[in-house]
């Protein structure tokens, strides 16, 4: 049975003072053939050319002996592993390492759990005495106390030149002062004093025995006047 035939135009090319048309003809797509028979392996094939032995006899055959060993290649650049992130896990986890990063310059990053608490180790030496720390916030003003009532006990004068004492007994809110004063050193004498203005004029006496006192002066002690002569005369 003929088929029809599909008339395709492939090109056309225009060249100078001639055209040329190109038609092509094709039929439609002929049935599938019938697979082939399948060919030998290349194990059967070896055995067909001669090959005596196992199938893996023929594999070991196919490797040949060991090439010399090639020469040592240029040193590559060294590379720099830093640490990355170090993540602390609960105790009983599991440890775990990943590098990022290529070469030469990776980066390591670690997980590691916590180890199992340990026992109480023995008591260890005191240590040194820190440095003195900042100076803390002002506290709180606590509540008032009681006033205390200080009464004046002993007061006894000491010898000249000893040392002044004080002492407090009993206990808050109710305690004793005690002094111990030294004596002063006996001053020097001091410069006598101006005279002092004359005192007003006594009152009369009464009528004497005849007694005649002439050039009185400054009084002196016992009540009679220096440089005063007292003529009695008797009644």
């Amino acid at each position: 049975m003929s088929s029809p035939l599909d008339e395709v135009e492939l090109a056309t090319i225009n060249v100078p003072d001639a055209v040329s048309v190109v038609t092509v003809n094709t039929g439609n797509t002929g049935p599938a053939g019938a697979p082939g028979t399948p060919g030998q392996s290349a194990y059967a094939l070896a055995v067909a050319q001669g090959f005596s032995g196992t199938e893996a006899q023929w594999l070991a055959s196919l490797v040949g002996p060991t090439g010399p060993t090639g020469a040592t290649g240029a040193t590559g650049p060294a590379n720099t592993l830093t640490i990355g992130t170090v993540t602390s896990v609960s105790a009983g986890s599991s440890a775990a390492a990943s590098i990022t990063g290529s070469a030469p310059s990776q980066t390591l990053n670690l997980t590691i759990p916590a180890g199992a608490q340990g026992p109480t180790g023995a008591k260890g030496d005191t240590g040194s005495t820190g440095a003195t720390g900042a100076k803390g916030d002002t506290g709180n003003t606590g509540a008032a106390g009681p006033a205390n009532t200080l009464t004046i006990g002993t007061v006894t004068t000491g010898a000249a030149g000893s040392s002044a004492v004080a002492t407090i007994t009993g206990t808050a809110p109710n305690q004793t002062l005690s002094l111990t004063i030294p004596q002063g050193a006996t001053g020097a004498t001091g410069a006598t004093g101006p005279t002092g203005a004359t005192g007003a004029t006594g009152p009369t006496g009464a009528t004497g025995a005849g007694v005649l006192v002439l050039s009185a002066a400054a009084s002196v002690p016992g009540g009679t006047p220096a440089n005063t002569v007292i003529f009695r005369t008797s009644t």
